[in-house]
């Protein structure tokens, strides 16, 4: 059940976003259709990953603070359905804006 939800409530909210920026912007859905997804498919993967410069930085700075050495970690991404969604959501956008705009 999780795996239908969880798509569906992705690409509402994406789409409500895209709709609200449109609004706020006095622009048109397809104006920002891609630019939101690309921007929700980037929030997803930075958010569902583990590691890297963000970890890393906190790490110094509590071992800065405490003197106890830190274990670093490995980057690490393992993908859930809901990037699986907004990797969708991004391939709609993507080829409704080439045919919107180029075709």
């Amino acid at each position: 059940m999780k795996k239908i939800i969880w798509p569906i409530i992705t690409w509402v909210t994406l789409t409500l976003v895209t709709w609200l920026v449109a609004i706020l912007l006095q622009g048109t859905f397809m104006e920002y259709f891609f630019l939101v997804a690309v921007v929700g498919v980037a929030m997803v993967a930075f958010f569902q990953s583990s590691g890297g410069v963000f970890t890393n930085s906190i790490s110094a700075e509590i071992q800065g603070e405490t003197g106890m050495k830190q274990q670093t970690e490995k980057i690490a991404f393992q993908p859930t359905i809901v990037f699986f969604a907004s990797i969708i959501y991004f391939i709609v956008a993507t080829l409704a804006t080439i045919f919107y705009y180029f075709l």
